[in-house]
């Protein structure tokens, strides 16, 4: 799947000029890291002194998560696609992986949530699907994780300021999932009525078509029931485990000083902030979120700031593993069937 695939064979816009706005966006994210790090009293030789000593395991055990963590979001895309459209052809499982990490591949230099869906739409219209429905499946999977990463963030946020115990902390995750459920189908309604009624103001066209698609999506996904909700909640709630687990794998190695627990509350913060449609995967400012959150959790600035950047670094590396594996052995398997 290459960028000039991409560009041929879907509708999300020109991608030379995605990729020069991706790119500008990559170097102001990467303006922010560098003010951390001067912040935080950091240096470059600092960040490869500790990079140099990290574990082989460590990248082992990030690999793992980060395929466990994509094999979930495939799961989660096929209960949408179950949900919003019964009678869709299901994209093959393989396919649907493969199109998983080619989508982070090219989200490391654009929006994680343009290329995710672009990647999508080529798997659904070579599998004799309709593309267009991985817009909205995107949508409401991306939703789905954002209700929960809102709720969870806040419930962290608690745990590392008033630094409560276990217990309290477990009751106030559990409120956290209960609450980004039950918040979920008021306000999905209240965004549709919103959408209905700015399209009503718009003059007839594309962007009022726009509007009315969106409105009438919203609408679906209000009406969801609790068992395609729970479904959705259930999946997000695990992905965002396994994006815990990948900050508490980061933080022992390299920011010990921090309690895990601690670490594990201030983590859903940062993905949240990744997850913002403002820079490639929240390049700069969910470092600057994360490296406040370890720094609550005990961590000192500097190690804090190196933290930072080696999750990222160990992101890249495993990503660019798995993706490299998967392109041979699509490249290996094209061969064979000639």
């Amino acid at each position: 799947m290459t960028q000039s695939e991409l560009k041929a064979e879907t509708k999300f816009g020109t991608f030379p000029g995605r990729t020069l706005m991706g790119i500008l966006m990559a170097g102001a994210g990467v303006g922010l890291i560098y003010a951390l790090f001067r912040t935080f009293g950091a240096t470059g030789a600092d960040f490869m002194e500790a990079l140099s000593h990290s574990p082989w395991q460590l990248y082992a055990a990030i690999t793992v998560i980060l395929i466990l963590n994509n094999l979930v979001g495939v799961l989660k895309w096929r209960a949408a696609i179950r949900w919003l459209d019964p009678a869709a052809t299901m994209p093959p499982m393989l396919a649907s992986f493969e199109a998983s990490i080619f989508g982070a591949l090219f989200g490391l230099l654009l929006l994680p949530h343009v290329t995710s869906a672009a990647a999508r739409w080529l798997v659904l219209k070579r599998s004799g699907g309709r593309g267009s429905l991985a817009v909205s499946t995107t949508f409401y999977e991306q939703v789905c994780d954002l209700f929960m990463l809102t709720t969870a963030g806040i419930a962290g946020l608690v745990i590392l300021l008033f630094a409560v115990g276990p217990m309290i902390g477990g009751l106030l995750v559990v409120a956290a999932f209960a609450a980004a459920l039950i918040v979920m189908g008021p306000i999905f309604a209240a965004a549709a009525a919103l959408c209905a009624g700015i399209r009503r103001l718009v003059p007839p066209g594309r962007i009022a078509g726009g509007v009315g698609t969106v409105a009438e999506v919203l609408r679906r996904l209000a009406a969801a029931p609790w068992r395609a909700s729970l479904t959705m909640m259930s999946y997000s709630a695990l992905r965002l485990a396994l994006q815990i687990s990948h900050g508490l794998a980061i933080a022992f190695v390299f920011a010990p000083t921090a309690a895990p627990t601690l670490v594990a509350a201030g983590v859903p913060a940062g993905v949240f902030a990744a997850a913002l449609p403002i820079s490639p995967s929240g390049l700069g400012i969910a470092d600057w979120t994360w490296g406040g959150m370890l720094i609550l959790a005990g961590a000192t600035p500097v190690a804090a700031a190196i933290t930072t950047l080696a999750s990222r670094v160990a992101y890249v590396i495993s990503l660019s593993a798995v993706g490299g594996t998967v392109f041979l052995a699509r490249s290996i398997r094209g061969v064979l069937a000639k």
